[in-house]
């Protein structure tokens, strides 16, 4: 049975690429053959290009110049590194309008249903080839009821989701927006696809051995994030201590010893080796659990998925307040969440199979 998965695997975003490689080995353990469906990505470019630019031009300066030239140089090797995965490793298919014999459809996971940055119709189910549609793990992200009731496409959202055959949810604003949007459908609250999954095979098998015996602090955030003087003189400071470099993975931070363009395999294999980790992402702190890490996440703007899943697991004291290297120096007793990820893994697991052991039952 060939089940097609819609999901943002083009992200320049390790995240957003591993949870799309993990739904796919999700679904080949359980007997079936997934495919990635490919998509035209519609953003609301021209006014964010133009917020982007005015933006830059009033807080220009020589040294956000510098900064930009090596953020585009590692950028450009860090794509050149994606696509190699990409290619290599997701089975991508046609366009998703294109592709014959889909039994099922799994859209998600992450922030699919979001439409802060443009509306794609097909991440509801619309004008997808397939009498079995479901989602997993999705997310509206940033965006709010009021968005959606204001929004131009609001029928059209509605209208796509109410013929889903089930929705799994992954926290309680995507949740309470169906609810108030009167969807009728079923929904399950189901853990993100790299939780799920594991990569108990990918942590031995893609070990190069390249970063192991290396002493060093793990730095995996956004470019423009952990720029506050504070928390970089205490990250500095406690990474001499402690007689560790400073190492990013996949942006450019000045202040740190080296930026590493890395793969999505290279990154699994930095966060393995790692002493520390400080993030500010959804699967950073994702993979430091997995990997049972001593770690801080630093709460941004997506900070409300991160919270939510520290608040399930009791482990909200991860989160930077005011001294980093306080919440780092602290021991993790991984018990509580070991006990939990079995469980959700379990849940989550009967959720995709149940939906596709019906699927195959509406297609015999």
């Amino acid at each position: 049975m060939k089940v097609g998965i819609l999901t943002w695997h083009k992200a320049i975003n390790h995240g957003a690429v591993l949870q799309a490689y993990a739904s796919c080995e999700i679904i080949k353990v359980l007997g079936y053959d997934p495919k990635i469906l490919n998509y035209s990505w519609n953003l609301y470019e021209d006014k964010r290009k133009l917020q982007k630019f005015f933006r830059r031009v009033k807080t220009f300066s020589p040294q956000k110049a510098i900064w930009f030239y090596h953020h585009k140089k590692l950028y450009k090797e860090k794509i050149k590194n994606f696509e190699e995965f990409v290619t290599n490793k997701l089975p991508i298919g046609k366009l998703f309008y294109e592709e014959k014999n889909l039994d099922a459809v799994y859209i998600g996971s992450d922030m699919v249903f979001d439409i802060t940055q443009g509306y794609n119709p097909y991440m509801y189910g619309l004008g997808v080839p397939s009498n079995y549609i479901f989602s997993y793990a999705a997310s509206f992200g940033y965006t709010t009821i009021n968005e959606i009731k204001t929004d131009d496409h609001y029928n059209q959202i509605v209208e796509g989701l109410s013929k889903m055959k089930a929705i799994g949810y992954r926290d309680e604003n995507t949740k309470k927006i169906c609810e108030e949007l009167n969807i009728s459908v079923k929904m399950t609250e189901n853990i993100d696809p790299v939780l799920c999954y594991g990569f108990e095979k990918e942590i031995s098998a893609w070990d190069s051995k390249k970063w192991r015996g290396k002493k060093y602090i793990l730095i995996y955030a956004y470019g423009s994030l952990i720029n506050e003087r504070k928390t970089i003189s205490q990250l500095k400071k406690f990474s001499k201590e402690k007689e560790l470099n400073i190492i990013s993975c996949g942006y450019y931070h000045s202040w740190c010893d080296e930026n590493i363009p890395a793969s999505p395999q290279e990154f699994l294999e930095m966060f393995k080796y790692a002493k520390y980790v400080v993030t500010d992402t959804f699967h950073g702190t994702i993979f430091s659990l997995i990997l049972h890490k001593k770690f801080v996440t630093i709460i941004s703007k997506n900070g409300f998925k991160v919270k939510y899943l520290l608040d399930n697991i009791h482990m909200s004291d991860r989160i930077k307040k005011d001294e980093i290297t306080k919440v780092l120096i602290q021991d993790i007793d991984y018990k509580y969440y070991d006990n939990w990820i079995e469980n959700a893994r379990k849940k989550s697991k009967s959720f995709i199979n149940l939906n596709l052991e019906k699927a195959q039952k509406n297609n015999c």
